[in-house]
């Protein structure tokens, strides 16, 4: 399949949509990262109704959007889901209007680990729209961690350490989001770099 618009083992946040087998829609916000260009793994929650329809379906959508005001409203349950999604030709399953990458997903396996599960699945077809831009908190936390050291410099040349170490936490909570979110790639990398910048900064 291609999924070229998708790096590996990053996790990104998308809307997922399951039925249940009364043909009912779900939709939640979803972590998910590419394992390859076949397979996506996503950890719904065991008590959710993401994962009931899962268990009963073993389908889903996975769609990524890139308008925030649609992702609130849908996350918050603000608005009717059936109202904002559409069929579309190949696809067996509904996506969300304005998705610009939808991928239909079938359950291949999964693992219990905790309150959670790790599910593996199979990407059976893809829609492209124009520039999919999925969304991962990886690159804009690495920019906070950058913007906070400039900050942090300033504070200590004014001798304003206080302010300085509360900004150092701001940018280790943002690091531990990067390790978190893309763990062993070139963005870990970045962000320990920083970081290591940012403590001789305060020694």
């Amino acid at each position: 399949m291609n999924l070229y618009f998708l790096e590996e083992n990053i996790i990104y946040e998308g809307i997922l949509l399951t039925r249940s087998l009364n043909g009912s829609i779900n939709a939640a916000a979803m972590g998910y990262m590419k394992i390859d260009d076949s397979h996506i793994v996503i950890k719904p929650y065991i008590n959710t109704k993401t994962y009931k329809n899962l268990t009963e379906t073993k389908r889903c959508t996975l769609c990524i959007i890139d308008d925030v005001k649609l992702i609130t409203n849908i996350v918050l349950k603000r608005l009717d889901i059936d109202s904002v999604v559409e069929i579309v030709s190949d696809f067996q399953d509904p996506i969300i209007l304005g998705s610009r990458a939808a991928l239909m997903l079938s359950v291949e396996s999964e693992e219990l680990i905790g309150e959670w599960v790790e599910i593996k699945c199979k990407v059976d077809n893809v829609l492209i729209r124009e520039s999919p831009n999925p969304y991962s908190r990886v690159k804009s936390a690495i920019i906070e961690m950058l913007i906070y050291y400039t900050k942090i410099k300033s504070y200590v040349e004014s001798n304003m350490i206080h302010e300085a170490l509360s900004l150092i936490n701001i940018v280790k909570h943002n690091f531990n989001i990067v390790k978190k979110t893309s763990f062993g790639t070139v963005y870990e990398d970045i962000a320990e770099n920083i970081l290591n910048e940012v403590l001789k900064v305060v020694k």
